[in-house]
């Protein structure tokens, strides 16, 4: 039994033994231990932060993670949405090391994330990242493993030691907010636009914030959409809508794929609200599981009509974006 295993045994009897909050704050501190002694903790309103590395950076990114928090729920509360409280602390796990990021993400998750430095896992609940630092390392890493995905904005190419990243940060913490207030839901196959063009309209692309909510502008998405569109690299919704996988390899498909997403998703919420309201409400009705691209295509369509007959008015949309 591995000792993420032996973690979540060890939470449930915690949850079953203590009410409330100090049960949550027991089961997250035993998890912490089996992390190691290196590891320390500090809690939010809303958060649970695990590092191994500058407490200073963990305070700053908790204040950038409840500012997020509260900025979401506002803007789909404004947007009509009904969103549900957090039923308790999120948490987030940082790793100073590449190798520690690796092997998390393997136990806990059964699955190799090395290309990643960040995600959100809906399996765990839980977003694991390499802290800011150490993404010096991730050009050779990613080169080796012949990927170019750059697919974070940073507010600088090199973050130092002790200053959030506040791209990935907000990025992953919009995922982990969609999953835990209603507006997704754990378990349900989603099409890649759906998930990544919602964590995309809430990035920061500038230290002042730029991109508050998703009726501001993320300026390092909109060039690339509009470069994908000139060089005709851009995926004709009908396939687009009913994809839900990332891109990877060598080339540009991944980088596209997220701008593709962050401006469709942006075109719908601006043109389209009360049809996304309503397609995001079908999806998180849906049974967990697996779903092929028929079905994805399906529920698209039954709210938005054909997605042929929507290409001309997202293609408009994408001209009217300041180049």
């Amino acid at each position: 039994m591995s000792k993420f295993s032996i973690y979540i045994a060890c939470s449930l009897i915690l949850l079953a033994a203590v009410p409330g909050r100090t049960a949550e704050h027991a089961a997250y501190a035993q998890f912490v231990h089996t992390l190691g002694q290196k590891f320390s903790f500090i809690e939010t309103d809303h958060f649970f932060i695990v590092f191994d590395s500058d407490e200073n950076w963990a305070k700053q990114t908790g204040t950038i993670l409840e500012d997020l928090h509260n900025g979401f729920y506002n803007t789909f509360e404004k947007a009509g949405y009904s969103l549900t409280p957090l039923s308790g602390r999120l948490m987030w796990v940082c790793f100073t090391d590449y190798k520690d990021f690796d092997n998390y993400a393997s136990d806990a998750d059964w699955m190799d994330n090395s290309w990643l430095d960040a995600y959100y896992s809906s399996r765990t609940n839980r977003v694991a990242m390499v802290l800011p630092q150490n993404l010096k390392n991730r050009n050779s890493r990613l080169v080796a493993m012949n990927f170019d995905t750059k697919l974070h904005p940073s507010v600088t190419d090199s973050p130092k030691s002790g200053s959030p990243d506040l791209t990935r940060t907000v990025h992953e913490a919009a995922h982990q907010l969609a999953f835990n207030s209603g507006l997704q839901k754990r378990g349900v196959m989603y099409p890649f636009w759906v998930s990544e063009g919602l964590a995309t309209n809430f990035e920061y692309t500038s230290i002042e914030g730029e991109n508050e909510n998703p009726l501001s502008g993320n300026s390092v998405r909109q060039k690339r959409l509009l470069n994908s569109q000139n060089r005709n690299r851009l995926l004709p919704l009908f396939d687009f809508v009913a994809s839900t996988s990332i891109p990877t390899g060598k080339g540009t498909a991944a980088k596209d794929a997220y701008a593709q997403a962050w401006g469709f998703w942006r075109f719908l919420f601006k043109t389209h609200p009360q049809q996304l309201k309503q397609y995001l409400e079908i999806l998180a009705d849906s049974n967990p599981g697996k779903r092929d691209s028929i079905a994805m295509c399906r529920d698209f369509e039954t709210v938005f009509g054909p997605a042929k007959d929507l290409e001309a008015q997202w293609r408009n949309f994408i001209s009217t974006l300041e180049k």
